[in-house]
């Protein structure tokens, strides 16, 4: 019996390595992932308030608007710092976890694996809530243009 419960183990420390280091993995492109969308978003504000200035009539309607989706890209980019977060001190309890035979670090690696999981559902709540408002609007926009 004993012996089962040694090979268990022992199977619950490859797994926990294993999703440790692809938690790692995954972080490290959520951290590009980040980068990449403040940089593309400072690029998108900085074109949107050149393209304002060359077009004749320097139309400010223009530079709002890049101004007004700018700050809600990089406030996407900031709210996915969090689950980053979570993603890298999972990976780090993971490994201490498997190495020290630490089971504090066993629960700090399933503490954060649960709050990234909550994070998740929680944003993908939020972000179809968002979708079928957004939806709902522009139907409701393209009904009263027809009419």
């Amino acid at each position: 019996m004993e012996e089962n419960q040694l090979k268990q183990l022992e199977e619950c420390k490859s797994y926990v390595l294993s999703t440790s280091k692809w938690l790692k993995f995954f972080g490290i492109f959520m951290i590009i992932g980040i980068v990449c969308l403040v940089i593309l978003t400072i690029s998108f504000m900085l074109g949107g308030s050149a393209l304002a200035s060359t077009l004749s009539g320097d139309l400010p309607e223009i530079r709002g608007v890049t101004a007004v989706t700018g700050v809600i890209y990089l406030i996407i980019a900031g709210i996915m710092v969090f689950p980053t977060i979570y993603i890298f001190r999972a990976a780090n309890a993971g490994y201490a976890a498997v190495e020290c035979n630490d089971n504090a670090q066993m629960v700090e690696f399933l503490k954060n694996i649960k709050s990234y999981w909550k994070f998740t559902g929680i944003y993908m709540i939020v972000f179809f809530a968002m979708l079928i408002f957004i939806l709902t609007i522009a139907l409701i926009a393209a009904i009263a243009t027809i009419a």
